[in-house]
């Protein structure tokens, strides 16, 4: 009586592609067949070290992973001497990329009604919205101050700092 309860867990029918299988033994062989099948390769050909040409690789080269190992160990960085900026004439061109993505992703919520930006003077089409401004050292983002808008203006920022892997200072 106390085993009356016990789950009983069967396949009782099974439908294949054109057949539906109702005998426990035929049910059992379709289903190890199935599984079989995804757990061995169809194809006979494998990459194998005798297809690579070693005449294109040096004598140094091929040793190098024979070697023993050394007891100094590659560890740590040295630090940049130079930063964003700062003499290197492609930090200019990598500067307005990376910025040129952050002002899309708060063209995008402002765009979707996330932040508000402010209103300035009049032209034909109406008042202009500044939403932020982006100097080579500074960033501008203007919206009000409301927990939801300071939220969304985080996880962009988050974003951001994610993507491009700068630092953002929340504070």
């Amino acid at each position: 009586m106390a085993n009356s309860h016990r789950c009983n867990n069967a396949i009782e029918m099974l439908r294949t592609e054109n057949n539906l299988l109702s005998l426990p033994a035929e049910i059992q062989e379709h289903v190890v067949q199935f599984f079989s099948s995804l757990l061995s390769e169809t194809e006979a050909w494998r990459p194998t070290i005798d297809g690579l040409n070693f005449a294109a690789v040096d004598n140094f080269s091929a040793s190098w992973p024979e070697r023993p190992f050394e007891e100094l160990e590659p560890c740590g960085y040295f630090p940049s001497s130079r930063g964003l900026r700062q003499g290197d004439p492609l930090s200019p061109f990598l500067f307005d990329i990376v910025m040129e993505a952050l002002s899309c992703m708060v063209e995008v919520v402002v765009g979707a009604g996330f932040i508000s930006g402010f209103s300035v003077g009049t032209n034909s089409n109406g008042p202009s919205t500044i939403s932020h401004l982006l100097f080579y050292d500074d960033t501008l983002i203007f919206c009000e101050a409301v927990g939801e808008q300071i939220q969304v203006l985080r996880v962009v920022l988050l974003c951001f700092q994610a993507i491009s892997g700068l630092k953002v200072n929340l504070s």
